[in-house]
């Protein structure tokens, strides 16, 4: 049993590893898983609306199921051909929005300074905020496969704790095996 919680924690490191070294790759990856997602129900109503057609006892989706199966096919397609476009224009998004709430909270903070004595300390998180949205709009990508780093880096941690803990168990469950042994022997 031990065999294959190190076999487990290996590939953990391995599956790790590649995270790491290849984290940009992942992302325009798992994109396009999304839009084979959007893809497949979407070819499901098209392919209903296109059998309903030929059969007049099968009742024909409604023209707006057809217009959202069209819709959700192009989106997917879109995913799928594009996953690099749409990752930094969701991270430019991001970035927008987290750089106008570091800047609402600056603006709320010098209207209220005006009637309440504030201290300048109240600043450094929408300050933060402000250089953090700068950041993920010049570099869109970058940050977008940080989620990446992370996971390999748990990745590689959880398979070096399975392999510890299975060579740890394993010498304890030999021990107490030669324990009871010599105890049915002194029997």
């Amino acid at each position: 049993m031990q065999r294959w919680v190190i076999v487990r924690g290996i590939v953990s490191v391995a599956i790790g590893i590649l995270l790491i070294a290849m984290r940009e790759l992942f992302m325009p990856f798992l994109v396009q898983c999304v839009g084979v997602v959007f893809i497949l129900p979407a070819l499901f109503v098209l392919a209903t609306f296109g059998y309903s057609s030929f059969k007049q006892k099968v009742k024909a989706p409604s023209v707006m199921s057809l217009l959202s199966g069209f819709g959700t096919l192009l989106f997917g397609l879109w995913l799928l051909l594009k996953p690099y476009f749409f990752v930094e224009f969701f991270m430019l998004f991001l970035g927008i929005m987290i750089f106008l709430f570091g800047f609402y909270q600056i603006v709320a903070y010098i209207l209220a300074r005006r009637k309440l004595p504030l201290p300048l300390y109240m600043t450094i998180i929408p300050l933060m905020l402000i250089v953090v949205g700068l950041i993920v709009m010049i570099k869109p990508f970058g940050i977008a496969s940080i989620p990446f780093l992370l996971l390999g880096i748990a990745s590689i941690i959880g398979g070096i704790s399975d392999i510890i803990n299975a060579i740890i168990i394993s010498r304890k469950e030999h021990s107490v095996d030669v324990l009871e042994i010599e105890v049915l022997e002194n029997k």
